[in-house]
């Protein structure tokens, strides 16, 4: 500059502005940030009511099958309402002779991503229970690493069904077996031919 003196007013007021723009914008990712956690928090507090009070239960299990989330409906629906059935083995529920769920179970560890349907019948004290199930292996999803099983009580449905299977084969009045069932079962007669 040619001997000239500069004034430092023009670089102050440039600094003074571009601090207050940088302040500005900081304030503003903070406020975006702190919207976004509400979202986030309020996304979960939905989730967590719809799962508390939904009729079906959905499971988050392990490779090797022990539940890893708190499901209060589960223990519920299996009759220990208050008790957690989180690290339990959900296998260890189903009923003995029940091997289409443990297959089911194997078949989604073999095919991630790949939904299973089937039904899975536990045995109580209280009595039998039938849940229809879902199962879909994402293990190697980062957001879930788990087995998800969907579980709906079906049981009314497969009582209701046993009835209408009884009332079809059997006298209303007796109780003896009507003569559907007896054509339904071949007759000595008809087996040696």
């Amino acid at each position: 500059f040619d001997g000239e003196d500069v004034s430092p007013v023009p670089l102050l007021v440039g600094t003074v502005a571009f601090a207050g723009l940088a302040a500005a914008r900081a304030l503003r990712l903070l406020s975006l940030r702190d919207e976004a956690e509400a979202r986030l928090a309020s996304s979960e507090r939905l989730y967590r009511a719809l799962a508390a009070n939904s009729s079906d239960a959905v499971i988050l299990l392990d490779a090797n099958g022990v539940v890893t989330n708190h499901v209060p409906r589960l223990a519920e629906m299996l009759g220990h309402r208050g008790v957690s059935t989180t690290g339990r083995r959900a296998l260890d529920f189903v009923a003995a002779d029940d091997q289409a769920t443990r297959v089911m179970f194997d078949q989604a560890l073999l095919a991630p991503g790949v939904v299973f349907a089937g039904e899975t019948h536990i045995t109580q004290p209280e009595g039998d229970l039938w849940l229809s199930t879902r199962v879909v292996n994402l293990l190697d999803d980062s957001d879930v690493r788990g087995v998800v099983v969907n579980l709906h009580d079906v049981t009314d449905r497969k009582r209701a069904e046993a009835e209408l299977v009884h009332q079809a084969f059997h006298d209303s009045l007796t109780g003896l077996a009507n003569r559907c069932l007896l054509y339904t079962s071949p007759s000595p007669r008809d087996r040696t031919r």
